[in-house]
C-alpha cells in the first residue's frame, strides 16, 4: 500500500520543478518563479501529472521492453524540453 501512494507522491513533488532546468538554461532571472508559472499554464500539478506519468513510464520501463534504457531516458528528457519550447513560444 505504501508503494502505491509513494509513487504518485514522488511525482507530485517532482513535477514542481518540471520546467526548471530548461528555464534556468534560458537564463530566466527568477527560474523557480518562471517554471512554476509555466506549470500553472499546463494545469498545475494535476494537469502535468498525467503527462509526466506517461513520460516516466517510458523513461523507466522502455528499457525493460528492449528499447534501450539510455535511449528511453533521453527521449523522456527531450519530450520535456520540447514541451517547454511549445509553451515558451
Amino acid at each position: 500500500m505504501g508503494l502505491v501512494l509513494a509513487l504518485p507522491a514522488f511525482y507530485a513533488v517532482e513535477v514542481q520543478g518540471l520546467f526548471l532546468f530548461p528555464v534556468a538554461i534560458d537564463g530566466a532571472p527568477h527560474p523557480w518563479r518562471t517554471a512554476r508559472a509555466m506549470l500553472r499554464d499546463v494545469g498545475g500539478t494535476p494537469g502535468a501529472m498525467g503527462t509526466v506519468g506517461v513520460l516516466a513510464s517510458v523513461m523507466l520501463l522502455g528499457g525493460l521492453a528492449g528499447r534501450g534504457q539510455v535511449r528511453c531516458w533521453c527521449l523522456g528528457c527531450l519530450a520535456v524540453v520540447l514541451w517547454y519550447e511549445d509553451l515558451r513560444t
